[in-house]
């Protein structure tokens, strides 16, 4: 097989064999990032939301359905992602939190792996692509949006600043290109026209381009090349983001950090898929990190930062249950959740392009699990640093002034005065609509919207685009409480809220602003409220 691109290989060493994908591209074939998403899917605020990111995971999700439909004989129409509350969660027990992740089964058969020092990823390209998709059943929005049943980490964090914005976002298909999105649409709530004011929406698409060509370039320093694949079948993609994830770790090993880590678990019975934006070594520990561009050059408030915390902690979760070498990690749970058989066969074009020599040691997907738990097994990494980091860099062309990186800590009782704060008033309602989707993976996280092309990085990122970072320490109960909260909204057991009244300064840089139903209904409300008030003065006037 000829290689196309740099001389770097994956080898997945057996007693006897030797499998090494490189680089193709059949003319025929769609290519997905081999993390789930589409080849270019990163990270980066939503306009105006300043530190909101991008939707890689949710590029996972929906390259997951779409690889699924063009497999079954239809391709699934692309929908966009989220947003939730954040601070009333200090009211529900631990009794209401959802059970997080197993932790992952850590046996294998001894098989061993050989990497070069910068990683190459993956890609899938999947043969064939079809017909339109079948009309969205009415009921949740999982059912409506996501039916395949997986959801990214964007999808579940996106709630966190504006979930009618983001409800908006999904009705509208903003996960496409600018140019194929409708230029309005009927609200599924009353019936009424949302017409989306262009101007906005073509600043937020220029923010989010800015954003992933930033996130682009951070992940070429470790990963110059990507190795594509042709798959066949749902179980081989799996096969590959699997394979993607060890060899991440391996790259942590050798290099002591690594990029766009593909991230996989179970959320109260729920597929999550993600991709973890950076991990490091750092001393004996390893620290989870995700980088979020800003169009000012100036930290955001912590309220504002609430969603990237959020985010960074599903993915330590994740990761943990993926690494922890006491628990079984619950492969035979996913596999049935996913529709997906472990044991069927590997095609023999996809082992071709492995390697024409493999031998029956990786035939199916079960054996490619097995590998995996044995080899995070063996390598014997250390804890996850219960610090996770958030680094913010510079939009406006890289920082063209040098700026000092400054480590804002955390006050350990942050999360709690939140949750406090929250409890006071219903209407402390966050949510966070992240911008413009690419569906993730990233993740994601996160599967990926359509958006124009970018340009393609040429050059080391300047250190001088880093704002500054925020340190804070992982809350379980937090981090419970949110997901029990964000995973009703995705049940239909609850309807969208708008932002808070404290928050309104969020709704400047929305799309939907001229039409939103919920900053009508407040009005309304506090319309109501002072004449009930003017009533009850005259009243007592008298």
């Amino acid at each position: 097989m000829e290689a196309s691109g740099p001389s770097h290989q994956i080898r997945l060493l057996t007693p006897t064999t030797t499998i090494a994908p490189q680089t193709r591209r059949p003319a025929s074939a769609r290519s997905v990032s081999s993390n789930g998403g589409m080849e270019e899917g990163y990270e980066s605020d939503y306009d105006g939301l300043d530190e909101f990111p991008t939707l890689t995971e949710d590029d996972l999700v929906l390259v997951d359905a779409a690889c699924a439909d063009a497999l079954a004989g239809a391709v699934f129409a692309e929908a966009p992602t989220i947003a939730t509350p954040m601070e009333e969660f200090a009211a529900l027990t631990d009794a209401d939190s959802a059970k997080a992740l197993a932790p992952p089964d850590i046996e294998g058969d001894g098989m061993e792996v050989d990497l070069g020092v910068a990683m190459p990823t993956i890609s899938i390209e999947l043969e064939g692509s079809g017909s339109t998709a079948s009309a969205p059943s009415q009921a949740s929005p999982m059912a409506r949006y996501r039916r395949w049943g997986t959801l990214s980490v964007t999808d579940l964090l996106s709630l966190s600043w504006c979930e009618v914005q983001f409800e908006y976002g999904l009705q509208q298909r903003r996960s496409s290109r600018l140019a194929d999105r409708p230029r309005s649409f009927r609200s599924e709530r009353t019936g009424k026209e949302i017409v989306v004011q262009q101007d906005v929406a073509a600043r937020n698409d220029k923010t989010t381009k800015r954003g992933r060509f930033i996130h682009k370039e951070l992940e070429r320093e470790l990963k110059p090349e990507d190795i594509r694949v042709l798959i066949t079948s749902e179980e081989e993609r799996w096969a590959i983001r699997l394979i993607n994830f060890v060899s991440s770790l391996l790259s942590l090993g050798l290099e002591e950090c690594a990029r766009e880590i593909p991230v996989v678990g179970l959320v109260n019975g729920i597929v999550v898929v993600g991709i973890v934006d950076e991990l490091t070594l750092n001393g004996g520990s390893i620290r989870v990190s995700d980088t979020k561009t800003r169009r000012t050059d100036t930290l955001p408030s912590d309220e504002d930062a609430e969603p990237a915390k959020l985010q960074l902690m599903v993915y330590y979760r994740l990761l943990r249950a993926q690494l922890d070498q006491t628990t079984p990690f619950d492969y035979p749970t996913l596999w049935t959740a996913l529709h997906l058989d472990p044991a069927a066969p590997f095609s023999p074009e996809f082992l071709a392009q492995l390697d024409g020599d493999t031998d029956a040691s990786l035939r199916c997907l079960g054996d490619v699990a097995t590998f995996v738990a044995q080899r995070v097994k063996e390598m014997s990494l250390p804890p996850l640093d219960r610090t996770l980091t958030i680094v913010y860099r510079s939009q406006n062309k890289y920082g063209r002034r040098p700026q000092r990186t400054s480590t804002v800590p955390v006050d350990p009782e942050l999360a709690q005065a939140i949750q406090l704060s929250l409890a006071q008033s219903d209407a402390e309602f966050e949510a966070e609509l992240q911008k413009v989707l690419r569906t993730s993976a990233a993740e994601l996280d996160m599967p990926a919207p359509q958006v124009d092309p970018i340009p393609e990085p040429t050059t080391r990122l300047p250190v001088n685009t880093i704002i500054g970072t925020k340190d804070f320490s992982m809350n379980d109960a937090v981090l419970d409480a949110y997901l029990l909260d964000a995973i009703a909204w995705w049940r239909g057991l609850r309807k969208a809220r708008g932002v808070a009244e404290r928050q309104t300064r969020r709704c400047f840089s929305c799309e939907y602003f001229n039409d939103c139903e919920w900053r009508e209904q407040k009005g309304r409300e506090m319309l109501e409220e002072v004449r009930r008030r003017r009533e009850a003065a005259g009243q007592a006037a008298f």
